[in-house]
């Protein structure tokens, strides 16, 4: 995970990445976003280079699906897929995600609610469980289209940003599984890193029972020591995902001295909405932190206030 020393402390620790599939939700990984304030850095979100212009998601060429060995017909559905999102003026979807190594009755669930409107009007709430004792706890990001708001009920803290024309720099919380938050917010493709590994294939298959049918698309791909398998349920006139399935089998439990054990788990993500058309307002983009929230701002040079002093140094934020 890269690190940004002249980041603001509450924003260091997530960023949205799709190359290396992981076990994001385990018991480890949510004790520690919530200890180090599991948010991303919104001061880095619109600096930089400007925003590229939008694009079209492009087709795979022939030698690049040749060399992924994949079913044209997958690989057409993906594209279909990546165009779905992008022509999209907004969404707005609930997803439960659950994730749970050997049984689905100790599965850890999250809750996301996302709604947006292009070009960059955003309110994405990620609902967590309070890992070994009752209740949860959430991270909220909210752009009004002026100003971005990230907000970490665990530590009730926030720390607020002048919004940029687009979310293409917008980073995210691992946990966001889903195509959408890349393709919505970005230009790049959301498999594109992923293409990137040894062995990925693509296959597709079309699904009929007594409630739906459905596009399904699957990827199967080796990586980091673990065979790993991603399946899509895509709705036929919409092109959009409406469930989601990831499964991981390491090749060995044990790991190297240098490398992040890798551990068998499953991740289901259903999707309990999934609205093309709708009806927002500018209040359907506003959050107010509660009462009491203490608001985390930069010093002149970036670094932290003297009031966050205690907050994970840069060595600590790369793991």
């Amino acid at each position: 995970m890269s690190f940004n020393a002249n980041l603001p402390p509450l924003f260091t620790i997530c960023h949205l990445n799709s190359r290396r599939i992981t076990n994001r939700l385990s018991v480890s990984v949510v004790n520690r976003a919530r200890r180090l304030s599991a948010l991303a850095c919104a001061a880095s979100l619109f600096a930089g280079s400007p925003a590229p212009v939008a694009a079209q998601a492009k087709p795979v060429p022939k030698e690049a699906a040749d060399h992924l060995g994949s079913d044209p017909a997958a690989v057409k559905l993906r594209d279909r897929l990546i165009k779905a999102y992008r022509e999209l003026p907004a969404i707005h979807e609930r997803v439960t995600q659950r994730q749970w190594k050997s049984s689905p009755d100790e599965a850890l669930t999250i809750e996301i609610e996302l709604r947006y409107r292009k070009p960059n009007r955003l309110f994405l709430s990620v609902d967590y469980p309070q890992v070994g004792n009752d209740g949860h706890w959430q991270l909220v990001y909210a752009c009004d289209g002026k100003t971005l708001t990230a907000y970490n009920s665990a530590r009730n803290e926030f720390q607020t940003t002048k919004a940029g024309p687009r979310l293409d720099r917008l980073i995210l919380p691992q946990s966001l599984r889903g195509p959408e938050f890349i393709a919505l917010f970005r230009d790049n493709s959301p498999f594109g890193e992923i293409e990137q590994s040894e062995s990925v294939r693509y296959s597709e298959a079309f699904e009929t029972s007594a409630e739906a049918s459905w596009h399904t698309l699957r990827i199967d791909l080796h990586q980091d020591g673990a065979k790993r398998t991603l399946r899509y349920q895509i709705g036929p006139k919409d092109n959009i995902v409406h469930r989601l399935t990831l499964a991981i089998v390491p090749d060995s439990e044990d790991a190297g001295p240098f490398a992040d054990p890798e551990v068998k788990s499953n991740i289901e993500a259903n999707y309990t909405l999934v609205d093309t058309s709708p009806h927002f307002t500018d209040a359907d983009f506003r959050f107010i932190p509660p009462k009491g929230a203490t608001e985390i701002k930069p010093t002149r040079n970036g670094s932290p206030d003297e009031h966050d002093k205690r907050a994970p140094n840069a060595s600590e934020k790369r793991k």
